[in-house]
This record gives C-alpha cells, structure tokens and sequence, in this order.
C-alpha cells in the first residue's frame, strides 16, 4: 500500500497522520480530518479516496 497522503481535498494543504487514541489523518492548513480509524491503513485509505476520482 502506498503510504503517501494526498493533498487536503479542500484547501490542498499538507496532511499528516496522527494517532489520537485511534488513527487520523488531518489537513495542517484547514484541519480538515478523515475521522478516527482503528489502523492507520485505514484512515490513509479515507483520507486518499476522492469521489470524483471514481466517476466515469
């Protein structure tokens, strides 16, 4: 698994993984965050995935 964060979907700032009890990425311009997740695979999973990256 590719371990790289995107940049933030909203303000395209820098985004750091951090664990707060659980897994969180969160956007260090806007602190947007991907929620809490139990590993940290997870949270980079969320916070990587864009909606319109999806549509065809």
């Amino acid at each position: 698994m590719d371990k790289r964060l995107k940049p933030c979907p909203f303000c395209e700032g820098d985004a750091r993984l951090a664990l707060w009890g659980q897994y969180r990425v969160y956007c260090i311009e806007c602190r947007a965050n991907s929620g809490d997740y139990l590993t940290d695979k997870e949270a980079i999973i969320a916070w990587n995935q864009r909606a319109y990256e999806n549509q065809s």
